[in-house]
């Protein structure tokens, strides 16, 4: 009972901080808000303008949210074959209604660490500067 009320407690408490964090950002480039005007801006970033307005949620935050298993000592191919696994799972979470989204926790193993990781054994094994 008492981990769901904290968990609860620190989702308000990050929604109250990244609702601060937009509207200093608005008082500090209020620029930031002007270049909205454009009709060519709003028609090409339509995501951009989503999260900016708190509509949307951006695409690095649902990626940590999802959980991705996986050891440093596990092959390329096994990193591979997981990473092609959660894309599926991380494009269809793209799909699903913000609200669902936004209740997600942040994981510390996450789509985003898995991808380091790759990028990490790629470039262990690079050849292009030798």
């Amino acid at each position: 009972m008492f981990q769901v009320e904290s968990r609860f407690i620190a989702k308000i408490i990050i929604k109250i901080k990244i609702l601060i964090l937009i509207m200093v950002f608005r008082k500090l480039r209020p620029d930031s808000t002007l270049v909205w005007i454009n009709e060519e801006l709003r028609r090409r970033f339509p995501r951009y303008r989503g999260i900016i307005d708190n509509k949307e949620i951006a695409r690095y935050i649902i990626a940590k949210s999802l959980s991705c298993e996986f050891d440093s000592n596990d092959t390329i191919e096994d990193l591979e074959k997981l990473l092609k696994e959660k894309s599926l799972e991380f494009n269809e979470l793209l799909k699903n209604p913000i609200q669902d989204v936004k209740n997600r926790i942040i994981v510390s193993k996450n789509y985003i660490n898995l991808a380091e990781e790759l990028a990490i054994r790629y470039l262990e094994d690079c050849i292009f500067c030798e």
